[in-house]
């Protein structure tokens, strides 16, 4: 039993911790990243707790009881469980790199799955708390306490996850079963990251109108999604008193769980045994490819391969140019989706706002597409060859930047013709929207150079927890954001000027700060290298 919370202490742990190496002298304590994740996790806690708080305003006026709110906050927290861990189930649980250190430990296969098991349990619950601790504080400041209501919102609370958990393990266990080399295991992991991420943006974008319809009709929403997913109809039951449908609900929860774990238990041993075996293919290596390229080139190459072959690499960083290329299509169909959009249009070139809003929103989302934030961190334990390979560090980070600028610039060039061709842009405008967006691309494959090399995570267990849950990663999508606010704001009251200024001065904006980057890697970097230790 010892065994299994250690294990799962270390999980956890690694699941959250933004180190992956040993720094000398570092420049960040460890709890700047704790207290920067606790300001986040609390902004986002605040924001549910002002929606909830204001519906349940609503509903009290209404004299509906507030604690229905919670059905609400049972579904947007399912999805956002579902949304952030999905993925990282297979990560951690069927093809984490720490397996073949695991299993060489005097610990046993159980023991390792149900480490896993918890660490990602107690994930999901924080995941989870951001959503129904603020549902749950709304309700009690409106209807006041009740130990009944909190009791059966700490059920819900606990065995919540049980269900979100489920359908993850799912989804990894069949991703588990494609072998992991294979390229149709790679594009079908793609296909259903950019599947799931389709959804989201559906249940986002919809997420008004599921709100006012809740707020309009309380009892037929319900109604209705308790007659699609039956946990929502045995909540509601207990919401209202029932304490056998909160018996039903823990059980119906708890007993899906335990039914797929204890049939997970008996395959998964021979299943990571069958993951780990590997096979040697034969490769010839032609005449063409011996002869001498440039190193930048070389490691381009590398860095590209290694790109594709990380489907969570891939879904993480070009779903920005893609959603950047299927507004680009939306835009020339304006008319038809949005009615009135040739009007407005008009108003906004009329008021000299165009440019300016189209610069914004293009160069916001160019902003968020870094391969670079992570490029180093997943090196992994490769890392040491390249840093004692005769090669310097601006030739390797210039391969690491062709890459992210590869991955941008492409369906960039297509969606700024596109955008020109739906908002009537002529050459000068659409010259300057296309230009401001490239030197976006470069400020964001710099950036992330310069996060990833001062914030690295190297010895983690999976890569899912590189791309998707350390420091370098999360400045290197917001840092962007955060960097633009002042140039958008002064831009703004430049409109009223002159409609070019604007995005004239995004752009001299931009390429300054790819400038002063530069600078910074090339006299830093060679230093920035030598601190890190695997």
């Amino acid at each position: 039993m010892n065994n299994i919370f250690v294990l799962t202490k270390i999980q956890f742990r690694s699941t959250f911790w933004t180190y992956g190496t040993k720094r000398k002298k570092s420049s960040l304590p460890k709890t700047g990243a704790v207290v920067l994740l606790g300001l986040l996790g609390l902004l986002i806690a605040f924001s549910f707790f002002s929606m909830f708080f204001g519906i349940s305003t609503i509903l009290k006026e209404t004299s509906v009881p507030t604690y229905k709110i919670q059905i609400v906050a049972y579904i947007i927290a399912a999805v956002i469980m579902l949304f952030f861990t999905a993925f990282q189930a297979q990560a951690t649980v069927f093809r984490a790199k720490d397996l073949d250190l695991l299993m060489a430990m005097p610990v046993t296969p159980f023991q390792i799955l149900i480490s896993k098991i918890g660490a990602f349990y107690l994930s999901n619950l924080l995941f989870g708390a951001l959503v129904l601790a603020p549902a749950a504080i709304a309700t009690f400041m409106c209807d006041g306490f009740s130990f009944y209501l909190f009791f059966v919102l700490l059920i819900n609370a606990v065995t919540l996850p049980c269900i979100t958990m489920t359908i993850s393990f799912i989804i990894a266990f069949l991703l588990s079963l494609i072998p992991e080399k294979s390229k149709f295991n790679r594009f079908f992991t793609i296909f259903i990251s950019f599947l799931f991420l389709g959804l989201y943006l559906v249940f986002y974008s919809r997420f008004l109108d599921i709100m006012n319809e809740f707020a309009s009709n309380q009892a037929l929403f319900i109604e209705t999604a308790g007659r699609y997913y039956l946990p929502i109809k045995f909540l509601n039951e207990a919401l209202e008193g029932n304490i056998l449908s909160l018996g039903g609900l823990a059980a119906i929860s708890i007993l899906i769980f335990l039914v797929f774990m204890y049939i997970l238990s008996k395959i998964y041993f021979p299943l990571i045994r069958k993951n780990f075996r590997t096979k040697t293919k034969k490769r010839v290596i032609s005449e063409k490819e011996t002869k001498k390229s440039p190193v930048w080139l070389a490691v381009f190459k590398k860095e590209l391969g290694k790109y594709f072959s990380t489907s969570i690499y891939v879904v993480n960083t070009a779903f920005g140019t893609i959603i950047l290329f299927a507004l680009a299509i939306a835009s020339l169909f304006g008319e038809s989706l949005v009615p009135g959009f040739q009007a407005y249009v008009s108003i906004f070139k009329e008021s000299g706002l165009l440019l300016f809003f189209a610069c914004a929103v293009c160069c916001g989302i160019i902003l968020t597409v870094s391969t670079t934030c992570v490029s180093i961190s997943l090196e992994g334990k490769n890392f040491w060859i390249i840093r004692s390979a005769p090669i310097s560090s601006r030739e390797i980070l210039l391969g690491k930047a062709m890459v992210n600028i590869l991955v941008t610039e492409p369906l960039w060039i297509i969606s700024s013709i596109l955008l020109s061709v739906s908002l009537k842009l002529d050459i000068i405008n659409w010259l300057l929207l296309f230009l401001s967006g490239t030197a976006a691309a470069v400020v964001c494959a710099l950036l992330g150079l310069l996060v990833n090399l001062l914030f690295p995570k190297l010895n983690v267990g999976n890569d899912t927890q590189i791309v998707k849950q350390s420091l370098s990663a999360f400045l290197g999508i917001f840092g962007g954001w955060i960097i633009s606010v002042p140039i958008f704001i002064c831009a703004y009251f430049l409109c009223a000027i002159s409609p070019l200024l604007p995005a004239t001065a995004i752009f001299i904006f931009y390429v300054l700060i790819a400038f002063v980057i530069y600078i910074i890697l090339k006299y830093k970097s060679e230093k920035l290298f030598n601190k890190i230790v695997y």
